[in-house]
């Protein structure tokens, strides 16, 4: 059986590289999708080495990364603010 994919840790891990690197979330964007076409070429996967300690990741998690990214740039885009309509209004009964 696949293991489902962490969304939260996918954005968690992106997010903490991000702001290491002082990367626009343009260029982590740009990154993630080459990496996602490096694991389509080499069969689904890529891996690196980070402190003596061997990492894979799949492509489904490259385009999750990839994905947050664009969502992440989208958001600097219109002034780092994402918004959504609310209302404060109470059910109305109405009497017959």
């Amino acid at each position: 059986p696949r293991m489902a994919l962490d969304i939260a840790s996918v954005e968690s891990e992106v997010r903490s590289v991000a702001g290491a690197m002082d990367l626009t979330w343009d260029e982590m964007a740009t990154y993630y999708k080459a990496k996602m076409a490096e694991a389509g070429i080499n069969g689904g996967v890529t891996s690196y080495t980070i402190n003596g300690r061997t990492v894979q990741k799949d492509v489904r998690w490259w385009r999750e990364a990839y994905t947050f990214a664009q969502q992440q740039a989208a958001v600097d885009d219109v002034g780092g603010i994402v918004g959504s309509t609310i209302s404060f209004r109470s059910p109305v009964t109405r009497l017959l």
